[in-house]
Formats: C-alpha cells, structure tokens, sequence
C-alpha cells in the first residue's frame, strides 16, 4: 500500500474508484468520511444505497478500505453497525478509523470490528506527544489492541505553503517522542491543501495552486528518508468540508493534478451563461493542450477529458467531473510514489 486518499462518500468518488485499473486499486486503500443523510427528498434506504455503490467501487482480491463513522454522530451507533457489517458481507476488508474523541458508544459498537487491527487518526492537539502518551494506551486497552495491529494516521488536515516547515516539525517532534511509535503496522501522513472556493480565480484563465501537500510530505521524507511511511491526501477537495454541507451549483472548471501544482481550468457557472454545460467542452481542450496532461492513455478520466474535447454534445453534469478528475488524481498520485 503507497496512498490513503481521504475522501466523501459521494457519487463521483465512488465512480472515481470504481473506473481505477486494477493496478492502482491495487496500492491503494481509500478512506471514506461517512456522512449521515442530509437529502430531504431521499428514494430508497441511504444505508443500503452507500454500501452498494462503495462495494462496487472496491469489491476485489486483497483489498483494504478505512472507515470513519465520526460525522455520524456519536449517537447513531445502529448506522455505524449496518455500515460495517453490510460491507464486510460484500467482500470489502474494512478498517475502523477512530479518533481519541470518538464517543465511548461507537467506540463501543466498534469493537466487534477492530479483528483485522485498526486505524487511529490523530489531528489538532494530539499532535502533541505528551497528550497522545495519556490518551492512546487507554484506548488501546479499551478496544483490545496494540501498536502492532494500528495504522497511525497522522493528519494534519488544510495545509499552506506557509506552514509546511511547522508542520513538519510538529511530525518529527510526534513521531520521535511518542511510545512505540517504530511499532505500528503502518504510519499514515495525510493533508490537504485545495482552496475551499475558487471565487477568487477570475472565470475564464488557467490558474496554478501549489500542492502543499506534496510540499509537506516531501520534507518529511527529507528527514525521515529511512521511515516507512504511506502518503494520504484529500485529493482535490478542501479538507474542511462539514458533514451536512448541501449542494451548491459549482462552476463548469476543471481541477487538475500535476506533481506539485494543481492546475484550474476557471470556468463560470452553467446556469446563465452562453454555453452553459458546454464551458466543458473548451476546458478540454486547454487541457489537453496543457503541458501538464498525462496523455488519454494514463487514466480512465485522463481519456474522458479527451473525448469531451473532440465532440461538441454531452459535456457531462458536474458530479461526472468530479468522477473524472478525482480518477486522474488517484492514478497520477500512485504512479508518483512508485
């Protein structure tokens, strides 16, 4: 395993995943935020639904995938049950992902699932050794596990290129004061650092954001070039979405990845503008014209961009291209790393 993507449990994740070659799925292990139904007008059962489109995502030999119920709620232990169970019975190897403040009635709910080991996710003040020090080993005693059956997910969530240096000061401090921390099965660095908005991009230009969480991760193998650590991102998502943020019409722009930058095809939104959906179709074609495109060859989404370049109907409905650019975004991270 080289790559934890953290991710929604949205539609155009799910079919980001489900359209990788094999042999990304292969190095990868996705985390899903859940996230509890905030649809008013919901057909069918939300539970059941979600299970089905993420086992038909990532239902294969070997595979592995993290699950974290926190948005739930620390109340809503029967949705967190029939989320682990139902996706245990589809095949998927699922790895409960727990935070030192998850409720003692989830932790207590997840017990019953901690047999393949578990992941737990630091942030914020756990950062600090002496406060992970008191709290992990009380959860770990709590849930029957040691060092050797945890992935420690250090996450250090929305990242700048201004606090990179901190950041990875604050990772060598954690790392090399917190007991036994050379003992866990794998040591996970995630952050992100996509804008919450792109307001402040003017419509109609091609804009560059460096990828300060590539910038973070590449200065703390600097320091570590022996540790054998696994990468995890928010791919190109702000990391600081809520759990019941409602829909809003985004613009018809392109977000792609290249190794330190992601690179923004500005469009505007379709309602009321001459084209409308259509802005798709041009923003291919600054694309591939791009000399940061990867080529149709390199991945399902790479190849999607490509057609809709060279036509001039069906464009695609935004949640497509979050499906489109999320899949490029996966393969262009794992065939990096390797």
């Amino acid at each position: 395993m080289k790559y934890v993507p953290i991710l929604r449990s949205k539609a155009g994740e799910h079919e980001a995943l489900n359209r990788l070659h094999n042999h990304v799925k292969s190095q990868m292990a996705p985390l899903i935020q859940l996230a509890p139904d905030n649809s008013d007008r919901r057909v069918g059962d939300f539970v059941l639904r979600q299970i089905d489109c993420i086992s038909k995502a990532w239902a294969f030999a070997n595979n592995t995938l993290y699950l974290d119920p926190q948005h739930l709620g620390g109340e809503n232990v029967t949705m967190c049950e029939q989320f682990f169970s139902g996706l245990k019975a589809k095949g998927i190897n699922v790895i409960p992902v727990i935070r030192p403040t998850t409720s003692r009635l989830l932790l207590a709910s997840m017990k019953a699932y901690v047999t393949d080991g578990a992941c737990i996710r630091l942030s914020g003040d756990h950062m600090d050794p002496n406060i992970s020090n008191q709290q992990l080993p009380v959860l770990y005693n709590f849930l029957g596990l040691t060092e050797g059956n945890v992935d420690l997910l250090i996450d250090f969530e929305f990242t700048t290129p201004a606090n990179v240096p901190h950041y990875a000061n604050s990772f060598a401090n954690l790392f090399l004061n917190l007991k036994n921390a050379t003992v866990y099965r794998n040591v996970i660095i995630g952050s992100g650092s996509f804008p919450d908005t792109l307001s402040n991009i003017t419509a109609g230009t091609i804009s560059t954001q460096p990828r300060s969480e590539w910038a973070l991760w590449n200065s703390i193998r600097d320091r570590f070039p022996s540790g054998a650590f696994i990468y995890a991102d928010y791919a190109n998502v702000n990391p600081n979405f809520g759990p019941l943020q409602r829909g809003y019409e985004p613009s018809c722009s392109i977000k792609y990845t290249d190794t330190d930058n992601y690179i923004i095809f500005r469009g505007r939104q379709a309602s009321g503008t001459a084209g409308g959906r259509g802005q798709y179709h041009e923003k291919s074609r600054e694309l591939i014209a791009h000399s940061s495109y990867s080529g149709r060859d390199f991945s399902w989404g790479d190849n999607y961009v490509y057609e809709c370049s060279q036509r001039s109907d069906k464009p695609g409905a935004p949640v497509t291209w979050v499906s489109v650019t999320q899949n490029h975004h996966f393969t262009k991270i794992v065939s990096t790393l390797s």
